[in-house]
């Protein structure tokens, strides 16, 4: 198995001696970033380039898509409706800080669609990586709730007035019953669940009339043909050589932002799970959600039993994760780190063919035994490679220039 590493330009370029601690580290890849305009990390990436071939590291290169620091979506970006605008305004849509809301996003399948498979297209031809992958190529995690709402022009939105009856369903609901939805359902069967209710029809009524299911499958269908063009366009300029595949949200997640293993490991050459932040990805998802729960409720939820129905929501084991927002400080909190990773990492295997996955973990912020455990699960699972965002954990390596 392959250990590579997430890497700025300018760490290699600049810092050849930490690039050269890294491969005696074991390290065989270097992906290096380009972020949303090569133009602009050119110069360094020439010379990381040059000292990655002079280690004898492969190199791969990391490029952005619709959404992330760095990007200036210009007057493309994706919006709330004006309804959807209404209820955030009467907060209704939480008041969750998710760090994932501060970035604008341009919509799949729109214009900028153009530029980023003309920027593709221009790596490849240039620089002749071994691989490419495709980083931001979703919409936000739950935990930025308004973004999960988000649309464009063209785009046939999703009517507030189902948000407001999943509301409504979830009014004085008892912990009993909040317990018994959760599990019995994913976050979107329980979203349809209560606003059926909401709207005063029997679950299961009216057909099975399934709004939210709908919402979050059209958008998972139009982000999927988008990164299919994308990764079109990075092959057709390698000649058949690259490999071109993509990083995706973990699983608890991926449905609700636009992803779908079994589709990404059928389109791409390899698929890299991010199981490597439980604080923003897990953690934070959990506390969003918890806190729309325990105020729908109307105060009847405590926070731990609020948590507890949220983490099954998202296919999570409660008793592996914090049951109070206080409990979340640090990526290990509450004993989560491994069960939690190695309950991430099996869905996914149940998901794709293990020799398309290549997980991504912290190399930083993780203590290094449980990081070397999951490094140790991972190659008995049969992936081909691990790859590390932070290199602290690598050969007891100092915080370094590296990907933080």
């Amino acid at each position: 198995m392959r250990r590579g590493v997430y890497l700025e330009p300018a760490a290699v370029a600049r810092n050849p001696e930490y690039a050269a601690k890294l491969t005696a580290a074991g390290v065989s890849i270097f992906l290096l970033r380009t972020g949303f305009d090569p133009q602009r990390t050119a110069p360094d990436l020439e010379r990381a380039i040059a000292v990655a071939e002079r280690l004898g590291a492969a190199v791969w290169l990391l490029a952005g898509t619709w959404w992330g620091h760095g990007l200036d979506a210009g007057g493309a970006a994706m919006a709330l409706p004006a309804d959807w605008r209404a209820l955030a305004q009467r907060g209704l849509l939480g008041d969750y800080p998710a760090h994932e809301q501060q970035w604008p996003m341009r919509p799949p399948g729109g214009r900028a669609d153009a530029a980023s498979g003309a920027n593709l297209e221009q790596l490849v031809r240039r620089w002749a990586p071994e691989a490419i992958c495709l980083t931001h190529a979703r919409f936000r995690h739950p935990a930025a709730v308004g973004g999960l709402f988000e649309s464009a022009p063209g785009w046939p939105p999703l009517p507030a007035a189902h948000w407001e009856q999943a509301a409504a369903g979830l009014a004085g609901i008892t912990p009993r019953r909040f317990a018994e939805l959760c599990a019995g359902h994913d976050l979107i069967g329980a979203l349809d669940h209560l606003a059926r209710r909401g709207a005063g029809r029997e679950p299961g009524g009216e057909g099975g009339a399934a709004p939210f299911a709908g919402w979050f499958a059209q958008r998972g269908a139009r982000l999927q043909a988008a990164v299919d063009r994308l990764l079109g366009a990075a092959r057709r300029a390698g000649g058949g050589r690259l490999r071109a595949g993509v990083n995706a949200i973990a699983p608890h997640a991926a449905a609700l932002s636009g992803q779908h293993y079994g589709e990404l490991a059928r389109r791409a050459d390899f698929v890299q799970p991010l199981l490597g932040y439980l604080n923003w990805h897990v953690f934070q998802c959990g506390a969003a959600w918890a806190r729309l729960a325990r105020r729908g409720s109307g105060g009847r939820l405590s926070e731990a039993e609020a948590l507890a129905g949220v983490w099954r929501l998202f296919g999570l084991e409660p008793r592996h994760l914090p049951r109070s927002e206080a409990q979340m400080a640090g990526e290990g909190a509450a004993g989560a780190l491994e069960p939690v990773v190695g309950a991430l990492l099996d869905r996914v295997l149940r998901a794709c063919p293990a020799h398309r996955v290549m997980p991504v973990l912290r190399g930083n912020d993780w203590p290094a035994a449980a990081t070397r455990r999951l490094e140790r699960r991972i190659r008995a699972a049969g992936c081909p490679a691990v790859f590390y965002q932070g290199t602290t954990v690598l050969a007891g390596l100092p915080p370094g220039p590296g990907w933080q």
